[in-house]
């Protein structure tokens, strides 16, 4: 990722097991929750959206719902995971970010495709997310 000193790229897991890519600035401003869409992780969209966000100040914390279900190549052609169990993941995300010393500032949530009515079901849920 361009711009982004050693160190600053991590995969964790929350305390539930959901994995987590986390980009982070020296001193993040905020932090993104990037939600993807019913394929999955897109390395390559993901990457840049985190490099261009870090480049403006913002942490991301990227979440992977089919690898956490045992799903191998997402639910496009079905129905296996609800809206609401996104904006579970999205808690769980919330929760872990609320135990690190890092995070500053607001938190948003942004989503692609199935990732973006997560992120709208989130905001209308009250999670402590801004956006």
């Amino acid at each position: 990722l361009r711009g982004l000193s050693p160190g600053t790229l991590e995969q964790t897991l929350t305390p539930e097991g959901l994995p987590l890519v986390v980009v982070r600035p020296s001193a993040p401003r905020a932090t993104v929750i990037l939600a993807h869409g019913c394929a999955g992780p897109s390395v390559r969209r993901d990457a840049i959206w985190a490099s261009r966000l870090a480049e403006a100040g913002y942490a991301t914390v990227a979440f992977d719902s089919w690898a956490w279900r045992g799903i191998p190549g997402g639910v496009c052609r079905t129905a296996a995971v609800s809206g609401d169990e996104r904006v579970r993941e999205v808690a769980l995300v919330m929760a872990w970010l609320r135990a690190q010393t890092w995070p500053r500032g607001p938190v948003f949530v942004m989503g692609w495709s199935l990732g973006g009515t997560t992120a709208l079901a989130t905001a209308r849920e009250g999670l402590g997310v801004a956006r």
